[in-house]
């Protein structure tokens, strides 16, 4: 699995449902709270393409395709926002490739947690803070 899921599962029974369903709520917050701002229709798309991946527990690697156009239209205004965050193109270019990276090679099995998730975690928020940082620069400059 290559959702919150398969993280949360690493806990105690009696918590990993609960600590699901709180990280799944606040990624779905987050996703709703970014579909509200001016940001292109794309980039709003792409956060809630991987928002819903993130929170869908029966998510497997063949699921996971659908991350392939999310990931063109960040990565897109990543590139036209290149700029003015250097550092951020750069970590955003780097997650996408190590996460190509855990699609492909099963790590879970050796460490027991299921890496891609960290990693779609780390795009999720710093890639919507950034996206939305870079929207409210250039309206200041319109």
């Amino acid at each position: 699995m290559h959702s919150i899921r398969a993280i949360t599962q690493l806990l105690p029974a009696w918590a990993a449902t609960s600590a699901w369903a709180t990280l799944s709520l606040a990624v779905c917050i987050r996703a709703i709270r970014t579909w509200r701002t001016d940001l292109p229709v794309a980039v709003r798309l792409a956060v809630v393409v991987l928002a819903s991946v993130l929170v869908n527990p029966h998510l497997t690697v063949y699921d996971a395709t659908v991350l392939v156009l999310p990931f063109l239209w960040l990565g897109a205004r990543v590139e036209d926002n290149a700029e003015s965050d250097p550092t951020f193109r750069t970590l955003y270019w780097s997650l996408v490739y190590w996460l190509s990276l855990a699609f492909l090679v099963p790590l879970a099995y050796i460490v027991k947690v299921q890496c891609s998730v960290l990693l779609m975690l780390l795009m999720f928020y710093p890639s919507i803070e950034s996206l939305a940082a870079s929207s409210r620069a250039n309206l200041i400059v319109s």
